[in-house]
């Protein structure tokens, strides 16, 4: 799903909550923006973000390993880096 799918189904939900209500795509695209920002500083500074009833974003290390270039079969090493995590909730388990 792509971000303007998102902000249009979000306009539509929000527009059928409010009951026909005038809803602008400038709105739903500032909230949408701002959530994400939002998650971002949050993962970068505590490394968690929990949405409930959703799931938890949180950053894992992974450790330096050996790998191979796949074009010359060469063995490389894979530098340790950092990688952000998804653990579904529950209730998202159980909607599926």
């Amino acid at each position: 799903m792509t971000k303007q799918e998102v902000m249009q189904k979000v306009t539509d939900m929000l527009r059928a909550e409010m009951k026909g209500q005038a809803v602008s795509k400038s709105l739903v695209e500032n909230c949408i923006n701002c959530y994400t920002k939002v998650m971002q500083e949050e993962i970068a500074n505590n490394g968690l973000f929990q949405i409930f009833k959703f799931g938890t974003f949180k950053v894992s290390e992974r450790k330096e390993r050996q790998g191979r270039n796949p074009q010359t079969g060469e063995t490389m090493t894979i530098p340790a880096h950092k990688v952000i995590k998804f653990i579904p909730s529950q209730s998202l388990k159980d909607s599926l």
